[in-house]
């Protein structure tokens, strides 16, 4: 298989580089699925790691933690009947929560611009999610599950394409993003990976999408937390966007 985004095969390397691997990361990173004590059940069984060198590894840890918890607070709205996805709200009300009131800052961050809304559901809250991070979070997941899949690396993430239908813009996005939606909700070919508890993570991939659709493009993608927030990778949108 080839493509523009310069593959690399790793044995034990590096799955975003091809450096040496001094550690494993996990994927999605564990911080995105809430502990036993805060939960009261155990959510992190059967978690994949792969290879991966400090630095895409440690060094992505912040920014983990930032997009985890801005997921937590965003996702709530999830559960059918009342509005809030139940396990969501105890890691909420337990490590989100003390994390935000331990450290004032990373509570400006994740909360930036929070204002009080109303909702069909009930008061909720809106705030400003800083997308750099949130879309270089979402690639590295999107090529660690790539990786796990094939053992071929991304080394490149300029060519991937990241959009969320339920991040509060996305109503105001135009063509590319219904084009978008369209393929990612209509096309053949989903390969689910079940591996984790669904109700904290899901995804499917379409690893050969060029047979339905899109020339040269090794994956297509889509994940959902919390059994509501979804979130679409696709590795080169150019011909969407």
């Amino acid at each position: 298989m080839t493509s523009n985004l310069g593959h690399r095969r790793f044995g034990d390397r590096c799955y975003q580089c091809g450096a040496p691997a001094t550690s494993v990361e996990h994927v999605p990173p564990k911080v995105f699925f809430p502990e036993i004590k805060h939960v009261g059940e155990d959510v992190r069984k059967n978690l994949l790691t792969i290879p991966a060198c400090k630095a895409h590894n440690e060094d992505y840890s912040q920014d983990d933690e930032y997009v985890a918890y801005a997921i937590v607070c965003g996702a709530n709205h999830s559960d059918p009947i009342d509005g809030h996805h139940p396990i969501g709200m105890r890691h909420f009300n337990t490590k989100v929560i003390a994390a935000l009131e331990r450290s004032p800052r990373l509570a400006a961050t994740v909360l930036k611009g929070l204002t009080p809304i109303k909702t069909p559901k009930g008061r909720a809250g809106a705030f400003t999610l800083d997308l750099d991070r949130f879309e270089l979070s979402m690639k590295r997941i999107a090529s660690g599950l790539w990786y796990h899949r094939t053992r071929v690396g991304v080394a490149d993430f300029q060519n991937m394409v990241v959009v969320s239908p339920d991040l509060g813009f996305a109503e105001t996005m135009t063509a590319p993003y219904e084009v978008m939606s369209t393929l990612v909700e209509t096309s053949p070919g989903w390969k689910p990976l079940d591996t984790w508890d669904p109700r904290i993570f899901q995804c499917d991939f379409i690893d050969e999408p060029q047979r339905y659709f899109i020339q040269q493009n090794p994956f297509m993608l889509r994940m959902v937390f919390y059994q509501g927030f979804r979130v679409w990778v696709i590795s080169d949108g150019s011909r969407l966007l």
